[in-house]
């Protein structure tokens, strides 16, 4: 009978690990490295595991497509701090930090992204851009942003999609090469370049 009984046992954990896989989502969304699945989108620092890459509340809304931060701290020097392959609202709480070290991007959206208040961000890549809009647009609004790299703000190469908008939100881009560079179209709404006094977006050149 025992010999009978281990096998039906084996069987039936394997088909309960199985059904486990099958019901959970793996979203195109990734925190420096981590992919957000429906298993672990309500707490993905918990998922990170390791308090020196991750600290503070980053939760994802699959229904809104939000990831939010909350007093978040994301520091890796072997993948993008965020990259995000769906359209993504990047929600802020509180005052967080993305800071990556190497030849990789603060964040990367591949898809229309939102970067939204009512908290602070800053956004820092060493030898990479910080704030990246690949192929698509960028909206930041109602928030602080500081973004400082090889370049601070930009798309890739100017392409029609790469329009950013910066709505109501006080944003600083620093740059060894370029603070905002790849941009198709700049739009500003409730706010205005202020500093250097001379700085102005010149359409051909997409910066």
């Amino acid at each position: 009978m025992k010999q009978k009984l281990y096998p039906l046992l084996i069987a039936l954990a394997a088909l309960a690990i199985s059904a486990s896989a099958a019901a959970q989502t793996s979203y195109k969304l990734w925190v420096a490295g981590t992919q957000v699945t429906s298993a672990n989108a309500k707490d993905i620092t918990a998922a990170i595991g390791n308090p020196a890459i991750a600290t503070g509340t980053i939760t994802y809304n699959a229904a809104t497509q939000t990831l939010t931060l909350n007093n978040a701290k994301i520091t890796t020097s072997r993948n993008r701090g965020i990259e995000c392959e769906i359209p993504t609202t990047i929600r802020l709480e509180g005052t967080s930090t993305v800071t990556v070290t190497g030849v990789y991007s603060g964040i990367t959206f591949t898809r229309p992204g939102i970067i939204t208040g009512p908290g602070s961000l800053d956004v820092t890549s060493s030898d990479q851009i910080a704030v990246f809009h690949r192929g698509t647009s960028l909206i930041i609004r109602d928030c602080n942003l500081t973004a400082s790299g090889l370049w601070g703000i930009g798309g890739n190469s100017g392409y029609a999609s790469e329009t950013l908008a910066i709505e109501n939100a006080s944003v600083k881009a620093f740059g060894r090469e370029a603070s905002l560079d790849g941009v198709n179209s700049l739009t500003l709404t409730g706010c205005a370049i202020n500093s250097p006094a001379s700085a102005a977006f010149d359409a051909s050149k997409k910066a």
